[in-house]
């Protein structure tokens, strides 16, 4: 009997560290059942596996790693149908760490990156170019024709992209906007983050296949500010603020400020369920921390789909115990892993 229970408290134990959790001071945000697109924008902080780059995050493979962890379960403790991110190296591989934790996590394939045939430029000082870049999930959705809101600008084509996604359960079709912004650090004035404003109204004007449009991304501004404010004099609504007035996504000396935004047209607002931030990184330590922004988590209910079944499909499988070849696995629909979330073949 009492090697009965210490098996049991074996497998609660482990259970638990496989299923990820947040830490109690970090509310998980929540969005209702008609929900059927999941969008998680988020600034990754230089997500880079040149560990000589003098702007990098990780100096090692060990903590490109636990980073790599941490941000994986981020996402899809979040259930992730996108995740748009800011700050990643510029090349057509990076994402496939991220990727592949993350399919490891979900016990499938599901997961995959929009290819966009960048490669890594180092320039001066050991600076290593960045770019923003897209995760999705091929079950529930497929890309469209790529663009760039800024093709004529080198440092920011690549930093402004415009993606159409459909839904495949019932092809309704929305416009993704992912920017990155100048910091202020290198232009304090914001003459170039009004410019990338401009660039961005004026490209969004051409139909990219769908009138829906939602921007999102690091735009270094607050609401207030002119790059921003343009932005919205344009008709695109903050919804982060529609849903929380207190929003904020990023500290600075202790200055809480919402400079991670995301910005809907007319017609896509009305598919808004939610949108908040969920405070993993400037809430948290660092056990959960990966970044200085906290990402963002918004809704859609693209086209009204049948609520039920896009609910159960946007679940993360169900995880059960069995007992295999004299070891205690994890079984997650038709693969296996050990008590550390590592798979077994």
């Amino acid at each position: 009997m009492k090697k009965l229970f210490s098996i049991l408290a074996i497998i609660a134990i482990s259970v638990q560290l496989f299923a990820w959790t947040p830490p109690s001071n970090v509310p998980t945000p929540t969005l209702p059942s008609n929900t059927n697109v999941r969008v998680v924008a988020a600034n990754v902080q230089n997500y880079l596996d040149d560990f000589t780059a003098s702007n990098r995050s990780c100096v090692d493979q060990e903590q490109f790693d636990k980073k790599t962890a941490k941000m994986a379960n981020v996402f899809v403790y979040l259930q992730a149908d996108i995740v748009a991110l800011c700050e990643v190296q510029q090349d057509d591989n990076i994402l496939s760490y991220l990727v592949d934790e993350m399919n490891n996590i979900v016990g499938d394939n599901r997961y995959e990156y929009v290819l966009d045939g960048t490669s890594c430029q180092t320039g001066t000082g050991g600076y290593v170019s960045i770019k923003c870049g897209y995760i999705y999930n091929t079950n529930k959705l497929t890309e469209g024709k790529q663009y760039s809101a800024y093709p004529s600008n080198n440092t920011f084509k690549n930093r402004m992209r415009i993606v159409p996604f459909t839904l495949r359960k019932n092809n309704e079709r929305f416009i993704l906007s992912l920017n990155h912004f100048q910091a202020k650090t290198s232009d304090s004035s914001g003459t170039q983050r009004k410019t990338q404003a401009t660039q961005l109204i004026n490209a969004l004007k051409t139909n990219y296949g769908d009138p829906d449009i939602l921007i999102v991304g690091d735009l270094n501004e607050t609401t207030t500010e002119a790059a921003v404010a343009s932005l919205i004099s344009a008709g695109y609504a903050e919804q982060l603020v529609k849903y929380d007035e207190k929003a904020y996504s990023y500290t600075y000396y202790g200055d809480r400020q919402l400079i991670d935004h995301a910005l809907a047209n007319s017609s896509m607002a009305q598919q808004i369920t939610g949108a908040y931030p969920f405070h993993i990184n400037t809430t948290s330590n660092t056990a959960y921390s990966y970044s200085d922004h906290d990402c963002i988590l918004v809704g859609i209910n693209l086209g009204g789909t049948d609520i039920d079944e896009v609910t159960a499909d946007a679940t993360v499988p169900q995880r059960k115990l069995v007992y295999r070849n004299g070891q205690i696995l994890i079984q997650v629909e038709d693969a296996f892993f050990d008590m550390m979330g590592r798979k077994v073949e």
